[in-house]
């Protein structure tokens, strides 16, 4: 199975402490030239403070590229078509890449996922879940039922 990830899927697991998940990955992750363009390259330049773990998380992972002249999203979209999945916690670009044929699944999806496996255990499964919405990155909604999932 490969994924495709998108930008604020990189930003979530940074903001919740979680881009180590990216190295257990149990799947092939993706990752377009765009993402790498605004999560790295922009944010060093930028100064931002996650910018070098996410290098050293993402930097390892295949990269694909798009056609430059379409927007970030497109290439995106594009990329995640050829996986056939994509982990996004943009719900604009989840629904755009469902109506396409492609699967979606969102960080707390890649979480419980995770626990499922075996990769995490229900405890870290849980304090991820938690870390995501205190961050900001997932619902309280999203959280209840990630963690119903769990149960």
């Amino acid at each position: 199975m490969a994924v495709t990830i998108d930008s604020s899927t990189v930003i979530s697991l940074a903001w919740a402490g979680l881009l180590r998940l990216l190295a257990d990955a149990p799947f092939t992750v993706t990752v377009p030239k765009i993402v790498h363009e605004e999560t790295v390259d922009h944010a060093v330049a930028a100064g931002h403070a996650d910018a070098i773990a996410i290098r050293a998380a993402i930097g390892s992972l295949p990269l694909v590229t798009g056609l430059k002249q379409d927007p970030a999203d497109g290439q995106v979209l594009a990329a995640a078509y050829r996986t056939g999945t994509l982990l996004s916690d943009d719900a604009t670009l989840g629904r755009r890449a469902v109506n396409t044929g492609v699967t979606w699944l969102r960080t707390a999806d890649m979480v419980v996922l995770y626990a499922q496996l075996g990769l995490l255990d229900l405890r870290g499964a849980r304090g991820a879940l938690e870390a995501l919405c205190a961050a900001g990155r997932i619902t309280s909604d999203l959280l209840s039922y990630s963690l119903e999932e769990l149960s």
